[in-house]
């Protein structure tokens, strides 16, 4: 196209004109000829025009693609991490459920149903994960949608919607739940239904059993052993005798606790790293007297699974459980271990002989431990005897109560924790993992934490099986000194 003035291109088109024609044209056929000229020019600047928009458009959707091929990608690599992600948190879940790689033993116990929120609870957790991971995904690529195609019907119901409760009471909409009781399992994240609620205690009912604070003594050893013990070679882990809630302690600490500087110790390893042991490593059921710095238990008694050195007794801290003796002797009725004694089904505690009347004589009770076989005289006489072995230890541990595990377990983990020096976790854990988890089997009849709320908490569970003979028997048998300590009452 000529880029010249419109003068100028009409001059030059009238001199080529003139030159190749014979005549001079007349003055009328001078102004068609400039008409037409304008015509075209205009057609010329419009078809420019049309050139540069169609140009235009086509470089906005290059642009457009390049962005769309862009989003693409990102979302195709944000895929490939979470993906990655997702299967190395499986791998992790499944490989920490072997705490201390599989050395635990096939444990028997009523304490052991506690963490009833079990093997399918994890697996729960690791679906809700990728649940969680797969929305993201879908969601970025609903909001990398065009307008257009938001608005299908189609990618609205694959993205769906991800409510989470935030109040756990208002969703229960249970107002006759306790809201101690249901904050505990809250923090469990336990739905009840309307007959386990009708069954559920109130907290007058457990503070009637307990008090309403809970118990533990030996916090002024706490110093001793932080002074005593380098933050790298600490360590602690439940004792008590069967029964007592002893997985329960360490899966709340090892969930709960972190001894940071244990991933440093050369004395003690543990899966995690962080100085919480499964058991006291003289063996947790053992008589302390008899077994510390003796004796070196097969689980847990040694360094690590791969090295068999003993661990330190005396850098231990224990923490040593006890449990109400009448319910106590109920779960013994259950998950007897190695007591001996003569009971059965529909005869138990069995605490007296049944075919001696003028008299209350005992049912004695033979026990095997790791070094020693023990008679008794009775349950109960097993029960006094081996805790009074603690009252008269002096190395730094600490005592607490089962039933505070159920009903203050927060605080008691918190408290546990900031005595040996660990760092408690920000949001409390009640219980993530399962004692299944660390090869100790769930065990017919054994209970879960609603189960055990309602057992260990409703004040008409605590004599089952006991007879009038038993309860006459036990009111003298029992130590008065232990019941005091542990506010342990008398039934009326």
């Amino acid at each position: 196209m000529p880029t010249s003035n419109t003068s100028s291109g009409n001059s030059g088109s009238i001199k080529s004109r003139s030159r190749s024609s014979a005549a001079t044209p007349p003055p009328s056929s001078n102004g068609s000829i400039q008409k037409q000229s304008r015509a075209e020019k205009k057609q010329n600047t419009n078809t420019n025009n049309n050139f540069a928009i169609t140009n235009g458009s086509l470089q906005k959707q290059s642009i457009k693609l390049e962005k769309s091929n862009n989003n693409f990608a990102k979302i195709t690599t944000l895929v490939f991490i979470i993906a990655v992600a997702d299967v190395l948190f499986v791998w992790y879940s499944i490989h920490t459920s072997f705490e201390g790689n599989g050395t635990e033993p096939h444990h028997v116990g009523a304490e052991v149903g506690l963490h009833h929120l079990h093997e399918t609870k994890r697996m729960e957790k690791i679906t809700d994960h990728l649940h969680d991971e797969f929305h993201k995904v879908k969601q970025l690529s609903y909001n990398a949608l065009p307008p257009h195609k938001k608005k299908s019907s189609t990618y609205n119901m694959i993205l769906g919607t991800n409510n989470n409760t935030t109040n756990y009471i208002q969703q229960q909409n249970k107002p006759q739940i306790d809201e101690r009781i249901a904050a505990i399992l809250q923090a469990a994240n336990i739905e009840v239904d309307d007959e386990t609620v009708s069954q559920l205690p109130s907290w007058d009912d457990a503070v009637s059993l307990y008090g309403d604070s809970p118990i533990v003594h030996g916090l002024e050893t706490c110093e001793q052993y932080r002074q005593t013990v380098k933050p790298e070679d600490r360590m602690i882990g439940p004792a008590g005798i069967f029964n007592t809630g002893t997985n329960l302690l360490f899966q709340l600490m090892k969930d709960n606790c972190d001894i940071k500087e244990a991933k440093h110790s050369t004395t003690h390893k543990e899966q995690k790293q962080n100085g919480m042991r499964w058991q006291a490593p003289w063996g947790k059921h053992n008589p302390v007297s008899t077994h510390r710095l003796t004796h070196v238990a097969k689980m847990w008694g040694t360094v690590s699974a791969a090295d068999s050195t003993p661990i330190n007794h005396t850098a231990f801290f224990p923490v040593t459980m006890i449990k109400d003796p009448y319910t106590w002797m109920g779960s013994q009725c259950r998950h007897h271990y190695t007591c001996q004694w003569n009971h059965g089904p529909n005869n138990c505690p069995n605490l007296v002989k049944k075919n001696v009347l003028d008299k209350l004589e005992p049912e004695k009770v033979g026990v095997k431990f790791a070094k020693v076989f023990l008679h008794y005289d009775s349950l109960l006489d097993l029960w006094n005897k081996w805790y009074e072995d603690w009252e008269v230890q002096t190395f730094p541990h600490l005592a607490t109560r089962f039933e505070d595990l159920l009903f203050h377990g927060e605080e008691v983990t918190r408290t546990v924790c900031d005595c040996v020096g660990g760092v408690f976790r920000e949001k409390f854990r009640y219980i993530e993992g399962s004692a299944k988890e660390n090869g100790m089997p769930i065990h017919k009849g054994a209970n879960g934490l609603v189960k055990a709320l309602i057992q260990y908490g409703n004040p008409q569970k605590r004599l089952t099986g006991m007879t009038d003979r038993d309860l006459e028997y036990a009111s003298t048998a029992l130590n008065r000194d232990l019941m005091e300590k542990y506010d342990y009452r008398y039934p009326k």
